[in-house]
């Protein structure tokens, strides 16, 4: 009689996310945060506007 030869077992993999991954949140945080230091206008905008920093309201600076 033939027996089939014990197989060695598959490298266990270490629970939860592997190192140095990110979520899709985090990925479109940064998508976002590139998008506007680059200065280009997002969907929706009219064609000349930029995502341009708000000037500090006068009543903030006293």
């Amino acid at each position: 009689m033939r027996f089939a030869k014990p197989q060695k077992a598959a490298p266990r993999r270490k629970p939860g996310r592997p190192k140095g991954s990110k979520n899709k949140k985090t990925l479109e945080r940064e998508a976002r945060e590139a998008r506007i230091a680059q200065g280009k206008r997002g969907p929706g905008r009219p064609r000349g506007s930029k995502n341009k920093p708000k000037p500090a309201r006068k009543d903030e600076l006293e």
